[in-house]
Parts: structure tokens; C-alpha cells; sequence
């Protein structure tokens, strides 16, 4: 009812749609459902991958058609600012990795390799579908796809991998966060 009273009393159509807004992400936040829908860390990978994809299309189609980059330069260009979040975000969120400077070292560097072999992959597919007349607006979404897959795999068994150590005594932030979940 709260909801409503505040939406109905908003003074513009931005504050209304603020709003609703709020008010929807609220309800979907406190549904016990969704609460246990967002501790599996797929659906954080997800979530975090559409992140980093609207990021990185949204420099793409910019550079390309607006300042007319080069193909290269412009996927690239959104390539990076793409993955700088998904790093941030897939560490500290989706899999809640171990902390510390050694580990996050360890971490970026494996995913700098990946992401290298990715960028790689991802500009000769792109060229390659521009030779056969598909337009980096929809190899952009072909070529991710298919790198979401084996992506979420590495991450999750080999740069995101609990430490030995967090598996056996249940101390990674997912197992606090389950056993907080299973007290409330």
C-alpha cells in the first residue's frame, strides 16, 4: 500500500517511474524465491554477462556507426570496458572469490589470458561474418554467446575456484552467505 500511495504522490512522471521502479526491485528483492534464485552464481554470471554485454555493445555500435571506427578498434574499445566490470563484478559478486592481493593477482592474470584468446577469437569471427555480409550488430550477439559458455565454465573451475582451504572448512563467502540464509 506504501507503494502505492508513494507512486500516486510522485510530482512528475520521473519520480513516478523512479518510483515503480524502485518499488518493482524491492518486491523482487524480498520474494524468498528470487533471493534463492540470485545466490546460485549462474544466475549471477548471467546477470553480470548482460551487464558487461550491454556495456561493451552499446561502445561497439557507438564507435562504429557514430564516430565510424574501425571495426577492430571499436569492438575492441567495447571489448575492454566490458570486461574491467565483469571482472569486478564476476569476482566479488557472482562467485565470490577469495580476497587479497595475492589471490586477485593470481585471478586477473588467468583471466587476462582468457579474455586475450577471447578478444582474439571475437574480432576473427566478427571479420569473418563482414566478409559474408552479417553486420557486427548481429555477429556481436552470435559471438558472445558462444563465448558465454565456455567462459562461465573456466571461471567457475579454474580463475573463480574456491581455494582448497575455503572447501574444507565451508569459509568462502557463499557458504556464509547460505548458512546466513538457512539462520533468518
Amino acid at each position: 500500500m506504501a507503494t502505492k500511495i508513494c507512486c500516486n504522490n510522485a510530482d512528475s512522471k520521473d519520480r513516478k517511474l523512479q518510483c515503480v521502479f524502485t518499488a518493482v526491485i524491492k518486491r523482487a528483492y524480498t520474494n524468498k524465491n528470487m533471493q534463492r534464485l540470485l545466490q546460485k552464481p549462474f544466475v549471477r554470471y548471467v546477470i553480470v554477462g548482460v551487464g558487461s554485454f550491454v556495456i561493451d555493445y552499446l561502445i561497439l555500435v557507438s564507435l562504429y556507426h557514430g564516430v565510424h571506427t574501425p571495426l577492430v578498434v571499436a569492438s575492441t574499445a567495447g571489448y575492454l570496458a566490458g570486461v574491467i566490470f565483469n571482472f569486478i563484478a564476476n569476482k566479488t559478486w557472482s562467485f565470490q572469490a577469495r580476497k587479497g592481493a595475492k589471490q586477485t593477482t593470481q585471478q586477473a592474470v588467468m583471466y587476462g589470458i582468457l579474455l586475450g584468446v577471447n578478444l582474439l577469437i571475437t574480432n576473427g569471427l566478427l571479420l569473418l561474418m563482414q566478409s559474408k555480409g552479417i553486420g557486427p550488430e548481429i555477429g556481436k550477439v552470435f559471438v558472445t554467446g558462444i563465448i558465454t559458455l565456455w567462459n562461465f565454465i573456466i571461471y567457475n573451475k579454474v580463475i573463480f575456484k574456491p581455494h582448497a582451504d575455503d572447501q574444507s572448512s565451508g569459509t568462502t563467502a557463499q557458504a556464509d552467505t547460505a548458512k546466513d540464509d538457512e539462520a533468518s
